[in-house]
């Protein structure tokens, strides 16, 4: 039976709140985490508001579980500050890998011996597949795919390798709160992405 020790609590998790959760497989676990708001920590948010106009982001985590280590030796973790709120998903290929991607587009890679934030997706206006914020990540087969705002979808075929499906989905603005909001199948060939105004 694997367990978390106290240690390991008080270096992951500890101040922390856990807002994602992917299974890679039987054996490898990542958690995504962000810091609990505090009295003391939305006085000085208050007070970074009063000075910058803007909310500042809460750090976020992201905590690797393997339960083939010997209990202590489990957990590990890697600290993201100033990302937007992190969205988790798992790819099995090319490599067994946790994938999160924020909602501006940022990538962070862990597994297979990698730990690092890879290039981040870029806006439509910028040559890229996105429309809007990503909103979701699922794994479908073997490879990830990521939905969102303005009815971008995509799909990670390596490191640094995206493809866009978002230029055969016709947007309409005009909703306002359109895009996608989740997105599953049965293949690649077969795919379903939702999302406001009843949008499937």
């Amino acid at each position: 039976m694997s367990h978390m020790t106290p240690d390991e609590y008080a270096r992951c998790l500890q101040g922390y709140t856990i807002t994602d959760c992917v299974v890679r497989d039987r054996q490898r676990f990542t958690f995504v985490a962000i810091k609990d708001e505090t009295d003391a920590d939305l006085a000085a948010q208050e007070a970074l508001e009063s000075q910058l106009q803007e909310v500042p982001l809460l750090p976020q985590r992201v905590l690797p579980f393997l339960r083939e280590r010997a209990p202590g030796d489990q957990w590990s973790r890697s600290e993201l500050r100033h990302w937007d709120l992190l969205r988790g998903g798992a790819a099995s290929v090319p490599q067994n890998q946790f994938i999160g991607i924020d909602f501006e587009g940022r990538v962070y890679v862990v597994g297979s011996g990698v730990c690092r934030q890879e290039d981040s997706l870029t806006a439509w206006c910028e040559g890229g597949p996105l429309r809007g914020g990503v909103r979701k990540l699922r794994t479908i087969g073997n490879l990830l795919y990521a939905c969102g705002g303005g009815r971008s979808v995509v799909t990670r075929m390596g490191s640094n390798q995206w493809l866009s499906h978002t230029h055969r989905i016709p947007d309409h603005p005009e909703l306002g709160c359109g895009g996608f909001n989740d997105i599953d199948g049965f293949s690649a060939d077969d795919l379903y992405a939702v999302g406001g105004l009843g949008e499937v």
